[in-house]
């Protein structure tokens, strides 16, 4: 009989394994499963915000998620400092940059979900109160390392550029008085003056606007064609507008307006 016991046994694990195989396959998606598209960027709030080494939520990352979920494609944005992330996305270690201005060697499409308000800032008891290019000649003025600021700044070749890390230290070059000038955008600068316990404001007239894009590198062209369709498709039907919404008192048309129109 012990032959019978060992039947049996073998009977009872193969049903076992046959039902773990049934279980295991019906979890898995149907087709090839695509590879997980590599972003980053750097922090900037409210577009994007880090949880340990990934950017997780935001504007820009809740419309990266919403237009990746219709390529039902998987995507990471990796939070990383502004001059390894653009580094990484040329050498192609990274497929792409989320809020950039393109490169001359990048894909961005035609469709734009982020825009960078440029304005000089200084302490709530500075008493300058207006802009003028002339009064930063010879100041030393902060700005970020590795931001494309365009020729608004670069134009400038009499003021002091001195370079912080993160836009979050120029608040604390402020704060301490290492500069009296920054430049940094009217979104993330109150907001992060506030965490560092400064108080400050821009000066008028504005810098500068521009429009940032997800910007792919050179062997993603297919992919930001296809991103930029998806966005397209965001815009369109109201999904941007509800994301923006989230973290702003106005949605994405209303930003366009207050901004793209100075």
């Amino acid at each position: 009989m012990a032959w019978l016991r060992m039947l049996l046994i073998a009977c009872t694990a193969l049903r076992i394994c046959a039902g773990s195989a049934r279980a295991a396959a019906a979890d898995e998606p149907s087709g090839v499963r695509e590879r997980i598209v590599q972003l980053c960027g750097a922090e900037w709030p409210p577009f994007a915000a880090t949880s340990g080494a990934e950017l997780s939520s935001g504007i820009s990352i809740d419309i990266v998620k919403a237009a990746f979920a219709r390529l039902n494609r998987p995507v990471r944005v990796r939070a990383l400092s502004w001059v390894i992330c653009r580094r990484a996305v040329s050498e192609g270690r990274l497929d792409g940059v989320i809020d950039a201005t393109p490169a001359p060697n990048e894909f961005a499409g035609s469709h734009f979900s982020s825009m960078y308000p440029l304005a000089v800032f200084v302490v709530a008891d500075s008493p300058v109160m207006q802009f003028e290019p002339a009064l930063l000649n010879g100041e030393e003025v902060g700005m970020v390392r590795g931001y494309r600021y365009g020729h608004v700044v670069t134009d400038h070749a009499d003021w002091h550029r001195v370079d912080a890390s993160s836009d979050e230290q120029l608040m604390i070059w402020l704060k301490l008085k290492r500069v009296k000038y920054i430049v940094t955008d009217a979104f993330a600068g109150p907001m992060l003056a506030a965490k560092v316990g400064v108080e400050i404001r821009p000066l008028r007239p504005l810098l500068d606007v521009s429009p940032l894009y997800v910007s792919f590198n050179s062997g993603n062209a297919e992919l930001a064609a296809n991103f930029d369709k998806a966005l397209a498709d965001l815009i369109a039907n109201g999904t941007v507008d509800a994301i923006y919404r989230r973290y702003l008192p106005y949605d994405f048309k209303e930003a366009c307006k207050r901004w793209l129109a100075k």
